[in-house]
């Protein structure tokens, strides 16, 4: 009767893919997920890379699934300051530090991906890379994720900085007071694709198979300039509203803060020093922001600013819990656009925006409910309240199953419909009993699964008669009660599921996977399971 298929509706695989040639995804562009990566479009932006203060290049980068990918060639030749070569073979990064530069191996995470890193022939990490086309030249080019490598650049005691827009290194010299000259010397991009192929060899950015030039490279648009003059324009001054002068309004450093709090983020590893002339390093602040910014939480005023006393709005508020989350799309969230999002998953009740700007009160009260959904839900009154914890729907929900839904209407209906089904679960315990409370859909197309080790027990008419099962299956109800109780002895975890009959199948798939369960002290817990 049920087809118990997981669903999985997203783009194809591109985080195992192989990439091929230097620099290039040539070698394998005739497979399916290569072909995907290189036709999808990704909103390309002109970025910086700064070392000493000295511009590097103006490479053209992009942001995909919140996090910021540059070219690979450009990556590997912004340590030439340092004279760190880089080798590269499609799939293995390799850097040789010189002797005299202190390298930290220690706490080694390799991870996973389909890119190694090496320091001095050491495996210190494994990346996830991106092939899209160069803007200029049209070539495949390999794209890396810029947080991973500024995590590398750690181990090399590189202190990095990133706005969204630019990335600002600095590094002193073993023996030095003052940051060390950068000593580039080749030429970037030159925005007609030409890929840099001069700096490629002796001190530059690779050599072997990475050394390949020209088009191969695929060096994105914009001006390099290596080895010339710094940025001398100043940046322009910020004239945000301040929160202090606003009675009642949140600052944009508080929250900040409150929020890498609630995400649960460690700020240990924050630089020992700040751009900015509002959070210098010594700031109690500055651990948060430094961690924010390198996250992509927020993003400063400026390469110098940060704007921690700047206003905020609702808007910005929940863009950056958005951020923070890691959602991807919004297109596959529930409700479509950022205010709808925030409001289906619950991130905004209680929210009053009375004003302009984002008051105290409100901000306190946005980072409640982002506690209580990450936690799963909150107890209040004695009754537990489920809260469904936000992900990216297009990999937790809908995976590879859009034929289910005629329409992206349809599709849209679907988790709307399965976030009020969670958020609508209570728990109470009660006799030594976890009893939960379902839902019920009015349309019989909508139904609830629920499974126990022991089975369970449930009632229709609100507790006064219980039935036995070895589970509950709501697409069998003979008539739709409001709600439904189910009732497990203490201890034992409840598994609920949110499905809807759908012809195209046959069947029905599932939407959504909550597990319910008390611990030892009989304090009642839920978690979101993903369906992959």
């Amino acid at each position: 009767m049920r087809n118990r298929r997981w669903l999985r509706w997203a783009a194809a695989g591109l985080a195992g893919m192989a990439l091929g040639g230097p620099w290039t995804a040539a070698a394998v562009q005739g497979t399916g997920a290569v072909q995907a990566a290189t036709t999808g479009k990704y909103a390309m932006t002109v970025k910086s890379i700064t070392f000493n203060g000295t511009l590097v290049a103006r490479p053209q980068g992009f942001t995909y699934q919140g996090t910021a990918y540059f070219p690979a060639w450009y990556v590997m030749r912004a340590l030439q300051g340092m004279q760190v070569k880089s080798s590269w073979d499609g799939h293995n990064w390799k850097l040789t530090i010189p002797a005299g530069i202190p390298v930290d191996l220690s706490n080694v995470q390799v991870g996973t991906g389909n890119v190694a890193i090496y320091i001095n022939g050491t495996l210190v990490k494994r990346i996830n890379s991106l092939v899209a086309a160069d803007p200029a030249s049209g070539v495949p080019t390999v794209y890396i994720p810029v947080w991973y490598a500024m995590r590398v650049f750690d181990r090399l005691h590189v202190q990095s900085a990133w706005d969204g827009t630019h990335w600002m290194m600095v590094w002193k010299a073993p023996g030095s007071s003052s940051p060390s000259a950068s000593g580039g010397s080749g030429s970037g991009s030159s925005g007609a694709g030409s890929g840099g192929g001069t700096a490629s060899s002796g001190s530059g950015a690779s050599s072997g198979a990475g050394a390949s030039s020209g088009s191969a490279q695929g060096g994105s648009s914009g001006s390099g300039n290596t080895g010339g003059s710094p940025e001398t324009a100043p940046p322009p001054p910020d004239t945000t509203p301040q929160a202090s002068s606003v009675p009642g309004a949140v600052s944009k450093g508080t929250l900040t803060a409150d929020l890498v709090a609630a995400l649960g983020w460690s700020t240990a590893q924050a630089p020992a020093s700040s751009p900015y002339d509002d959070v210098p390093a010594g700031d109690a602040l500055w651990p948060a922001v430094a961690t924010a910014v390198a996250h992509q939480l927020v993003q400063p005023f400026s390469s110098a600013h940060f704007g921690r006393g700047d206003v905020v709005t609702l808007t910005q508020a929940e863009q950056m819990v958005y951020n923070g989350l890691q959602l991807g799309s919004l297109q596959d969230q529930p409700g479509g656009t950022l205010a709808a999002w925030a409001d289906a998953c619950g991130l905004t009740q209680g929210v009053t925006q009375a004003g302009l700007y984002l008051s105290q009160a409100d901000e306190q009260q946005l980072v409640s409910n982002l506690k209580r959904l990450l936690a799963g839900g909150a107890l209040s009154g004695g009754v537990f309240h489920v809260a469904y914890t936000p992900e990216d729907e297009a990999a937790w929900t809908f995976s590879g199953a859009a034929s289910a839904f005629a329409s992206s209407s349809d599709i849209q209906q679907a988790i709307l419909n399965t976030y009020q089904f969670f958020n609508s679960i209570t728990a109470r315990v009660q006799n030594g009993d976890l009893i939960i409370t379902l839902p019920v859909s009015r349309d019989a197309r909508w139904f609830a699964f629920a499974a126990a080790p022991n089975g369970v027990e449930y009632s229709l008419d609100g507790g006064n008669n219980w039935q036995p099962a070895a589970q509950f299956d709501g697409s069998q109800l003979t008539n739709q009660p409001a709600n439904v109780l189910l009732r497990v002895p203490i201890g034992i975890r409840v598994d609920v599921t949110y499905n809807v009959f759908v012809p195209q199948t046959g069947g029905s798939v599932s939407l959504g996977w909550v597990a319910l369960w008390t611990d030892g002290s009989g304090q009642i817990h839920a978690q979101r399971i993903s369906l992959l």
